[in-house]
């Protein structure tokens, strides 16, 4: 019993790390879409490098790479049993991928849209800050020539 609980307990922090992965991921797209102008440039390389690891590992999760293996309570090893994704368990675990991948694009989407605004808007302040300053010099100019 001693060691099915050892051999147990790296499949627990296994499941719980997959679990907390995915808590981190969704965490991390709600961040992403709520991310200011301002930060865009510090952060968005944090964001897209960390979901989309997620989403490599979780494609290859879907496509089969990576078995479950089921441990029974007797103490007998060649008992354990390797599982692999059924067919509708792949489909579940595309659609899956499918919505995090969507929602990740759409995120990214209105995060660059909100900092090409934020760069627009920025620019035109200065614009027109270069033409107030130029406008000023002209009238300073002429002034003196009166």
């Amino acid at each position: 019993m001693k060691c099915l609980v050892i051999l147990l307990f790296p499949l627990i922090l296994f499941a719980q790390d997959k679990e907390s992965q995915s808590t981190l991921v969704h965490k991390s797209l709600v961040e992403l879409k709520n991310l200011k102008p301002e930060e865009f440039d510090k952060k968005i390389d944090d964001y897209r490098n960390s979901i989309e690891k997620y989403i490599e590992k979780k494609k290859r999760v879907c496509n089969g790479e990576f078995t479950t293996i089921i441990l029974s309570d007797s103490e007998d090893q060649s008992k354990k049993q390797s599982k692999k994704l059924s067919s509708d368990e792949k489909k579940l675990c595309f659609n899956e991928l499918k919505a995090i991948y969507k929602t990740y694009i759409n995120h990214l989407f209105l995060v660059r849209t909100r900092f090409l605004e934020f760069l627009n808007k920025k620019r035109i302040e200065e614009l027109a800050s270069i033409r107030d300053e130029t406008l000023k010099s002209i009238d300073s100019t002429f002034n003196r020539k009166r």
